[in-house]
């Protein structure tokens, strides 16, 4: 009658502590963290802390686009953008988290922004209704040798400005 029966969740519970830690740039850890409705406030700090780091006016609130189902996570192939959001005027936040580098990274940054900046646009649509997109790369290792900051901000602009 005193006795409590352990379950598997509990005895998996249990074992956790001999695990090691989940790495923050794990998919799951960055998709749970980021990409869950219910911490949309962190979200939004992480977005402003950049956007202020690099000198850009901070977002009033995010919503996120693509949120994180823990229940499909492991079965449905998750190949897409890590964190999708937008803020209240419309503009538009990637953000993806890359542990290992690779020749053609900048490459795939570039391409995954032009992909969600053209997606906007469905047939007949007017391109006055394009909003801007914001793309984060956070990295765990030194993508540009030649820039010595941690935090660089790139930009789609005319040369002759």
């Amino acid at each position: 009658m005193g006795t409590r029966k352990t379950t598997p969740a509990t005895s998996t519970h249990a074992k956790s502590s001999s695990r090691s830690p989940v790495p923050a740039t794990r998919d799951t850890f960055v998709h749970y963290l980021f990409g869950t409705k219910k911490y949309e406030p962190i979200l939004l700090s992480f977005i402003n802390a950049v956007l202020e780091n690099g000198g850009r006016s901070k977002v009033a609130s995010v919503e996120t686009l693509n949120p994180f189902d823990p229940a499909t996570f492991v079965t449905e192939k998750y190949t897409i953008l890590d964190v999708k959001a937008t803020d209240t005027s419309g503009k538009i936040f990637t953000i993806e988290f890359q542990t290992c580098g690779y020749a053609s990274f900048a490459e795939r940054l570039l391409y995954y922004w032009a992909r969600t900046y053209a997606r906007q646009l469905s047939s007949g649509k007017d391109y006055g209704t394009l909003q801007p997109v914001v793309r984060f790369a956070v990295v765990g290792y030194l993508f540009f040798k030649k820039l010595p900051d941690i935090h660089n901000v790139f930009s789609i602009v005319c040369e002759n400005d």
